[in-house]
C-alpha cells in the first residue's frame, strides 16, 4: 500500500530518540523522517506553492502533533507542513 498525502500534509516516520544527555536533540521535540509529501501546499490567500520538505528529509516536530497511522507495518503520522518545526541538516 502506498499513501499519498493531500493538501499541506506530510507522512512521517518517527525516529528512535537519541540516548539522554548527548545534547543533539531537545526532548521537547521529536526527530522524524519524511516518507511522503503532498504535491503542493495552498496558503490561506489561495496561492499555491511547492512543499518545503522532501522525501528523505529528517525533521523535528512536537511529540503529539499529527494523526497516527500504520503504513507498511510501521508506526507513522500524518502531520501538516506547518507542524514541522525544522529540517535537520547534517554538516
Amino acid at each position: 500500500m502506498k499513501l499519498k498525502p493531500l493538501r499541506n500534509d506530510v507522512l512521517i516516520m518517527l525516529d528512535e530518540r537519541s540516548p539522554r544527555g548527548d545534547g543533539s536533540v531537545s526532548y521537547d521535540l521529536v526527530p522524524a523522517t519524511v516518507m511522503a509529501v503532498a504535491d503542493r501546499r495552498r496558503e490561506w490567500t489561495g496561492d499555491v506553492y511547492p512543499c518545503s520538505v522532501h522525501v528523505g528529509d529528517r525533521v523535528l516536530l512536537r511529540p503529539f502533533d499529527g494523526n497516527a497511522v500504520v503504513h507498511n507495518g510501521k508506526a507513522c503520522r500524518i502531520v501538516t507542513e506547518y507542524d514541522i518545526i525544522a529540517i535537520i541538516k547534517e554538516e
